[in-house]
Formats: C-alpha cells, sequence, structure tokens
C-alpha cells in the first residue's frame, strides 16, 4: 500500500507540474555584439518586444526573463535581445523581441554601430 501511496504521489506531482520546460540554442554572432532586427524580422516576426532598465537585471537574469516570456506565447519560436541607450528612456534599456515564424540566423540581423544608441550585448535563441 505504501508503495502504490508513493507512486500515486508521484505520478500527480509530474502531472502538476504541467509541460516539460522548452529547450532554447543560442544564435552565434560575429563580434562585436552590436546586432539588432533587420527588416527579415522586424516588424512582421515579431510578437512582443520586452524592455527593462539596464541596471534591473545582469545578462542571465534577463536571459530567463526572455525564455519565460517566450514559453508563454504559444507561437514563439525564437527571441533575441540586446542592451542600449534608448532615447526614450532616457537611460540604458534591456529590449528584447519575441519572434514567430521558425528559428532565427544571423543572417536576420543587422550591425548598429550608432554611438549615441550604444547597441551591446546582442544575443538570439531559438527554440529547439
Amino acid at each position: 500500500m505504501k508503495l502504490t501511496t508513493t507512486l500515486l504521489t508521484a505520478a500527480l506531482a509530474a502531472l502538476a507540474g504541467g509541460a516539460a520546460a522548452k529547450n532554447y540554442y543560442p544564435v552565434y554572432f560575429q563580434p562585436p555584439n552590436n546586432w539588432i532586427p533587420s527588416e527579415r524580422l522586424f516588424p512582421s516576426r515579431i510578437i512582443k518586444q520586452v524592455k527593462a532598465p539596464l541596471h534591473d537585471h545582469v545578462l542571465d537574469e534577463f536571459t530567463e526573463m526572455m525564455k519565460g516570456e517566450c514559453d508563454g506565447q504559444d507561437v514563439c519560436t525564437a527571441f533575441s535581445f540586446h542592451n542600449e541607450n534608448d532615447p526614450t528612456q532616457g537611460r540604458p534599456m534591456w529590449n528584447g523581441y519575441l519572434y514567430t515564424g521558425g528559428p532565427v540566423t544571423p543572417r536576420d540581423f543587422n550591425r548598429d554601430e550608432d554611438a549615441i544608441r550604444h547597441v551591446a550585448d546582442s544575443h538570439a535563441y531559438n527554440l529547439g
């Protein structure tokens, strides 16, 4: 009886956990990492933009936030983000995008060498 109860409890706990975590795979950019979405992505494949003050999140935290945002969208197939001096916010910001329509590649991005915006820390991930 005790073994049956233990197995039943384990099975219910597994079901309560919901769907398995999704796996994401990085897209590798040539340095320097000042890449932004090109017209191949912007605006047609973007399903959501995510912004946050740079000082509120280190890189790993913002990466996890973007994964969570993509997990929450059934049609999300990839995401990217970078930080920049955002003139509309008057401070450095993380700027991320969720995409639909399949994986992204480095060809889907353009360099942004604007010294005022100072784009840096560009990253992209595909759902695997």
